[in-house]
């Protein structure tokens, strides 16, 4: 039994890993999201939350994000907002 806290503590830092290379993965595409969007890994699914400006930006950042090694799944939480104020 002491072995669990260990081994949810590694996959901890695989996930926080993950999620750093998605976010890289969305910096080195020159993706500028919008304020807010959350990336978060756990046991290879990635979720995406907040906003997105438009559907592409959206797309492109869901794209970005499934073509990163180590991402099996992804769950969509992304909503697309406007920014125009009309």
């Amino acid at each position: 039994m002491s072995a669990l806290p260990a081994l949810m503590a590694a996959l901890s830092v695989g996930d926080e890993r993950l999620a750093e290379s998605v976010r890289v993965a969305l910096r080195q595409r020159g993706l500028r999201t919008a304020p807010g969007l959350t990336i978060e890994a756990q046991q290879a699914t990635v979720t995406l939350h907040g906003p997105a400006r438009s559907f592409h930006e959206k797309q492109l950042v869901l794209h970005a994000a499934q073509h990163v090694p180590g991402v099996l799944r992804i769950v969509d939480e992304i909503d697309v907002v406007s920014g125009s104020g009309r």
